[in-house]
């Protein structure tokens, strides 16, 4: 009979007791991170207030406009011909957009083509919101990729740069959204200013 066969009870049990002391450790782990986030909450912090790298990523993201060297009509026909990401529906064409909830009436996430005065640029205007957090940067991330590689593909330079910062916005703040989409989403993310 071999060590292992002898002993394989006690690794058993090994491996048992250190899944339930893995499994305490993050349960506590789980528990303090959701109390910093009620304390924090309680007075009056935002997500956007944290010092967290990652939460600055997302809103330099959501900031990140593309920029073209030609004007907003050749641009459009650059871009109009290129695959779309997945959830992005260009029905005009100098805007796409993003709906989150089936009964959006006016789209969540939008972005737009706009003349710029080195030629036009390419910017997320609103940015829907999830639990506080916005939902929309990975999908405006894809957009931009898409949107530069079409630049490339036509021989266009395209660049990247970070405009004005976003902020999160009651929806019944913002312009030209109906006050019954509101229930829908009741947050949305839009840029403090033009850039």
């Amino acid at each position: 009979m071999s060590w292992l066969q002898e002993n394989q009870g006690f690794l058993v049990i090994g491996v048992i007791a250190v899944l339930v002391v893995v499994a305490g450790f993050a349960r506590r782990r789980r528990r303090d991170r959701e109390d910093r986030a009620a304390d924090g909450a309680a007075a009056g912090r935002t997500w956007q207030d944290g010092p967290d790298a990652a939460v600055q990523k997302t809103l330099a993201s959501l900031a990140t406009v593309v920029r073209f060297p030609i004007d907003v009509d050749a641009a459009s026909s650059v871009l109009g011909g290129a695959r779309l990401p997945r959830f992005w529906a260009h029905d005009d064409p100098l805007e796409w957009t993003i709906r989150f909830a089936p009964g959006e009436v006016v789209p969540s996430t939008l972005a737009r083509l706009e003349a710029d005065p080195d030629g036009s640029r390419l910017s997320l205007v609103r940015a829907a919101e999830i639990g506080g957090v916005p939902a929309s940067e990975a999908d405006w991330r894809k957009l931009r990729r898409m949107a530069v590689a079409a630049a490339r593909a036509a021989d266009v330079g395209a660049t990247e740069e970070v405009g004005a910062a976003f902020v999160r916005v009651p929806t019944s703040e913002v312009a030209g959204m109906p006050s019954e989409q509101a229930a829908l989403t009741p947050y949305l993310w839009v840029r403090e200013t033009s850039a």
